[in-house]
């Protein structure tokens, strides 16, 4: 799996090597979207079977309950990612204890990157909750504008002299037609967030894979320097014994 980043001289590439469970989902759709893909370009041409292979891929990817590509790079990138921190810690990796050659406050903004992270787990979660509940709610309030609804009906069909019930059937009618509302905005709210909360997760990952890049590179290039010197030290004394 690889992030691009366009810059200046061209695009920068960071790379995961996949190991989640969906890993084994985006295979299996892969290999018959490409399927269908060779069999109508020999039918249609290149162009329309493409065009027929995407048409394919969204729509199996919807059955997999993704609402478009975008949802499902968003979804693979975030358990990628956490697969990638669990398999470091089950191999006890510390980064911090490798590398002795970068700046604290380069050490600090990857850990609380990966603090980030972590938190961000937990948001997605609330969100999917309050998801949920907010859709349990919106159906139980739409009953209950049924039973009122109901409760009318049934009290027109009674003493015309006693309307306590039909007054009661109306309020109750009213109520949750207000509450109904105000559900539909809480799940458009909901809604909202969750996009942000995509944005938010793509941007921290990105964020915490470019910075640990960083380092690697800068450690890994302090050591080379180190070895150079070493070399050249040991060069040195050796001419020396060798005069």
């Amino acid at each position: 799996m690889a992030l691009a980043y366009p810059c200046e001289v061209g695009y920068m590439s960071v790379r995961l090597k996949p190991g989640s469970n969906l890993l084994n989902k985006a295979k299996r759709i892969y290999k018959k979207t490409l399927q269908l893909e060779k069999k109508k370009e020999q039918a249609l041409g290149k162009r329309k079977g493409m065009y027929r292979s995407e048409e394919f891929l969204l729509e199996a990817l919807q059955e997999e309950g993704y609402d478009s590509y975008d949802a499902f790079m968003w979804e693979a990138l975030k358990q990628e990612m956490r697969n990638r921190e669990q398999v470091l810690d089950q191999q006890n990796f510390n980064f911090f204890e490798q590398a002795q050659n970068v700046p604290e406050h380069l050490k600090t903004l990857q850990q609380r990157l990966g603090d980030l992270f972590a938190h961000l787990e937990s948001l997605s979660e609330l969100h999917d909750i309050l998801l949920e509940h907010s859709d349990y709610m919106l159906e139980l309030s739409r009953s209950i504008l049924l039973l009122s609804i109901n409760a009318q009906v049934s009290s027109s069909k009674l003493d015309s002299s006693d309307n306590s019930i039909t007054v009661v059937a109306e309020n109750m009618g009213m109520q949750t037609h207000k509450g109904e509302e105000q559900l539909l905005e809480i799940q458009k709210i909901v809604k909202e967030l969750n996009q942000l909360l995509r944005s938010l997760n793509f941007n921290i990952i990105s964020s915490k894979l470019q910075v640990e890049m960083t380092n690697l590179f800068l450690d890994e290039l302090t050591d080379d320097q180190n070895s150079k010197k070493l070399n050249q030290n040991i060069t040195s004394e050796k001419s020396i014994d060798l005069l």
